[in-house]
């Protein structure tokens, strides 16, 4: 009787344990670091170069970016779903008034989101767009002066937004930046860059101010690196980067420093970085750090953990993990796939959403992976 019940016992843990992971993907976790990749179902659509923000009640919108119709043609989506973490679920929401990928998502102090510009299908888009959390609604709220795309959205200490950087055609990079209040629905101009640039990064300091850093000014891949001042509104230039890079990712570590992950030089492809660099807000300066893999495409494929460690799940196939305290990359599990454009989201749970990308084939993907510890 006894082992009958223990037998029994084993066989629940067993299908609860497979009902709570689902498919396991390879874990090649070393020593130091702990913790599970596990395929989380699929979108309602394949997606790459999209959005992933984290709403107030702990939902993820996810919203735009591009699908191949089958007949070898990327298309822009005007549709968005969410990513209801209780139930590992994903379900359409409202769709956007245009069609955006590439673009910018920034979660506002009142809780909507606002979308700004990007791709549309044959053109850059201007359309600024906000959606409401409590309607599941998209509506149009402005138009830029001119059409955006590759730029970047800073929520500020102040509640208002920063947005830098971008072209608003192959040679028309965007100086200027701009400053909006929600509570106005209004843009203002503020400093001007003091170097053009798209497919950079743009990090907001524990100071309040911003670290703006590489990209392509049109001309080449730049290593110059720019803090914007809140209180004087001004672009400041500060060190230089230990590489000319672009399509790179950037995320603020819990000692103020600013960790920069892979991107790319003039080559782009053939031109991918095993390199990373961490910019000391003390000093103005990089230094040069190795991950494990090369990996460009991943400026939404950065996320920094509750514990103070750097996930990085973003084009390549492989995931790791930065450790600063040991200042070391450790290799935490693989993607079925590249995933190039792929995005990282930090959910309440302390797990992380991975969603979409596409291949070096430009193959685009429904699927979706939780990292936990």
């Amino acid at each position: 009787m006894k082992i009958k019940i223990a037998l029994l016992s084993l066989l629940a843990l067993f299908f609860i344990g497979c009902s709570l992971n689902k498919e396991t993907v390879k874990n090649l976790n070393a020593s130091s670091e702990s913790g599970n990749l596990i395929k989380a179902g699929n979108m309602t659509t394949k997606r790459a170069a999209h959005t992933s923000t984290l709403l107030k009640d702990g939902r993820i919108l996810i919203a735009g970016g591009i699908a191949e119709d089958g007949n070898g043609n990327e298309l822009p989506h005007s549709s968005a779903e969410i990513y209801y973490p209780e139930t590992n679920e994903f379900k359409p929401t409202g769709n956007m008034i245009e069609q955006h990928c590439n673009h910018s998502a920034t979660l506002l102090a009142n809780g909507e989101v606002l979308i700004i510009a990007g791709w549309k299908s044959g053109a850059r888009s201007d359309a600024v767009e906000i959606y409401n959390p409590q309607t599941g609604e998209f509506r149009l709220v402005a138009r830029l002066e001119k059409p955006l795309q590759a730029q970047n959205a800073v929520l500020l200490k102040t509640g208002k937004v920063l947005i830098v950087g971008g072209n608003a055609d192959r040679n028309d990079y965007q100086m200027d930046a701009y400053l909006y209040d929600y509570k106005t629905n209004s843009f203002e101009k503020t400093g001007s860059l003091n170097y053009g640039r798209m497919a950079f990064t743009a990090t907001l300091m524990n100071s309040g101010n911003v670290l703006i850093t590489g990209g392509d000014s049109g001309s080449e891949i730049l290593n110059k690196a720019e803090i914007y001042n809140t209180a004087t509104g001004k672009f400041e230039q500060t060190g230089e980067m230990n590489f000319r890079r672009y399509k790179h990712g950037a995320v603020l570590m819990q000692n103020g420093n600013v960790l920069l992950a892979g991107g790319s030089d003039k080559n782009d492809w053939n031109g991918k970085y095993k390199s990373s660099e961490v910019y000391d807000v003390s000093t103005g300066k990089f230094s040069v750090i190795e991950m494990n893999n090369e990996r460009f495409k991943l400026q939404e494929g950065i996320v920094s953990l509750s514990n103070g460690n750097i996930l990085i799940g973003g084009g390549n196939k492989t995931v790791e993990m930065y450790n600063p305290s040991e200042n070391k990359f450790t290799t935490m599990g693989e993607l079925d796939d590249e995933n190039y454009y792929t995005c990282l989201t930090l959910l309440n749970n302390g797990k992380v959403l991975i969603t979409g990308g596409y291949n070096n084939k430009i193959v685009t993907t429904s699927s979706a992976y939780i990292f936990q510890m």
